[in-house]
C-alpha cells in the first residue's frame, strides 16, 4: 500500500478520516493555549517595569496599567486552561473514534479472508496480531 510509507502526523491525518477536522481544531486549541501561557510572564515584566520606573522618578506607580496587566494575566491563564481542556477532550474523542474505525476495518478484512486461514491460525495468534496492529497505529510507527 502506498499510504503505509507515511509516518507521524501525515499518517494520523490519513487514518483519521472524518475526524481530521477535529484533530486539526484540537491542535489549534493546544497552540492557542501555549501562546496564551506566555502572557502572564510578559505581564509580570511590565508590572515590574512600572514599579521600577515609578521608584526611579519618585512618583506613585500607574495603578491603571498595573490593573490592566494583572487582569490580562489572569484572563489569559483562564482562557489557556479552557482551550487546553478543549484540546484534550477533542483529541481523545477523535483518537477513540479512529481506533474504533481501525478495529472495524480489521474485522471487515478478517471477514473477507478464506476459511483456510482460520484453520491454520489459532485464535490467540489472531488476537495478538490484531492487538499489535492497533498498538502499532496508535504509536504511529
Amino acid at each position: 500500500m502506498k499510504s503505509d510509507n507515511r509516518k507521524g502526523i501525515a499518517r494520523l491525518l490519513e487514518l483519521s478520516g472524518e475526524k481530521k477536522g477535529i484533530l486539526i481544531f484540537s491542535g489549534v486549541l493546544a497552540a492557542l493555549s501555549a501562546a496564551l501561557q506566555v502572557i502572564p510572564y510578559i505581564a509580570s515584566c511590565q508590572i515590574i517595569s512600572i514599579y521600577v520606573a515609578a521608584s526611579r522618578n519618585d512618583l506613585p506607580p500607574d495603578t491603571d496599567s498595573i490593573v490592566f496587566w494583572g487582569v490580562s494575566a489572569v484572563v489569559s491563564v483562564l482562557i489557556a486552561i479552557v482551550s487546553n481542556g478543549g484540546s484534550f477532550v477533542l483529541s481523545h474523542f477523535a483518537a477513540f473514534r479512529i481506533v474504533f474505525n481501525l478495529k472495524m476495518r480489521l474485522a471487515e478484512h478478517l471477514a473477507r479472508l478464506p476459511l483456510g486461514f482460520f484453520t491454520g491460525t489459532g485464535t490467540g495468534e489472531i488476537h495478538i496480531q490484531l492487538s499489535q496492529c492497533i498498538v502499532h497505529y496508535r504509536l504511529l510507527c
